[in-house]
């Protein structure tokens, strides 16, 4: 089996402009109030967006998601990259390469 290459892997996420984001008991909601689109984070996702609000990049969030549940490497990848993707499609993300200036 081959290693699979994370989609976001050696990107640098960024939160939108405007979107603001809450925790509500096991859900982290998400909003972008300019263009009324809002997500839902749970489980794994949530460890996830928290790390990357906060700065890490893609592998770092990787990382504290697999230090805090019990799930396959490959998983955690898969899932995170669909949880990137989701965020990304609704605009409350944007990507950019680590080496462009802000």
């Amino acid at each position: 089996m081959t290693e699979r290459k994370a989609v976001f892997e050696g990107q640098r996420i960024t939160v939108a402009e405007g979107v603001v984001w809450t925790r509500v008991d096991d859900e982290i909601i998400v909003i972008d109030p300019q263009s009324e689109r809002f997500f839902g984070v749970r489980g794994a996702g949530i460890e996830a967006w928290e790390a990357i609000v906060h700065g890490a990049t893609p592998d770092q969030a990787l990382t504290a998601v697999l230090a805090r549940y019990d799930v396959p490497e490959a998983r955690a990848k898969t899932d995170l990259d669909e949880l990137l993707s989701s965020l990304l499609e609704r605009r409350l993300i944007g990507i950019s390469d680590p080496a462009s200036p802000d």
